[in-house]
């Protein structure tokens, strides 16, 4: 719907003569933003302002897995993201060792408590990418931070994690408040033009010409 979301591509009649369309659709990252409009009988037009989250395959995969369901395989066929998941016990990370090789330089070695052992390179990546790697792999961050001081890195993942969760819950409010300031101001001016004799709306300040 929204990749051919203009309005000429979405109208579509409603009930009671009433036709609505989309309009401004915008994606920014995961978020997409559009209008709706409502164009009733009368001529009156009512605006709707929206915005959908999309989230990744990656992400949903790991929020259902962190929170303990075991996912069966997916049809990647079909457009929409469709899981069977069933509720799991979640292996958990039990030891972690970094170190940098000769070799294949810095690497994480992880022991998971179903005694699976799996090895897996951080070389080339910065400090958040470390981070958001070994959290997908499901290391608690409390092990990372561990780890990072006895090898005498002078970096805090806990301090890390901290701060871009405030930061992303600061940004969603500023989003919400923005948004319900928006609205209101949609309300009132809708109200205003319901209240507005049809002969007077959208007149310029001159009269008429």
């Amino acid at each position: 719907m929204f990749e051919e979301g203009t309005p000429e591509a979405t109208r579509r009649p409603l009930a009671d003569g009433v036709t609505a369309w989309l309009a401004n659709v915008a994606s920014h990252g995961d978020r997409v933003s559009y209008e709706t409009r409502y164009l009733f009988p009368g001529g009156e037009e009512v605006l709707s302002r929206n915005e959908l989250r999309f989230r990744s395959y990656a992400w949903l995969r790991h929020a259902l897995a962190d929170n303990g369901f075991a996912l069966a395989p997916m049809d990647f066929d079909t457009p929409d993201l469709v899981f069977l998941a069933s509720p799991d016990v979640p292996r958990r990370v039990v030891a972690l060792r970094i170190e940098e090789t000769p070799a294949w330089g810095w690497q994480a070695n992880l022991l998971y408590d179903d005694t699976e052992a799996v090895t897996v390179s951080l070389d080339g990546l910065d400090a958040l990418d470390w981070l958001a790697k070994l959290r997908e792999l499901g290391v608690p961050v409390e092990l990372i931070n561990r780890e990072v001081q006895d090898l005498g890195i002078d970096w805090d993942p806990e301090a890390d994690v901290r701060l871009r969760s405030e930061a992303d819950m600061e940004d969603w409010r500023r989003r919400d408040r923005e948004h319900r300031e928006q609205l209101k101001r949609d309300f009132l001016r809708q109200r205003n033009r319901k209240d507005t004799p049809a002969h007077q709306r959208d007149t310029p300040p001159g009269g008429p010409s």
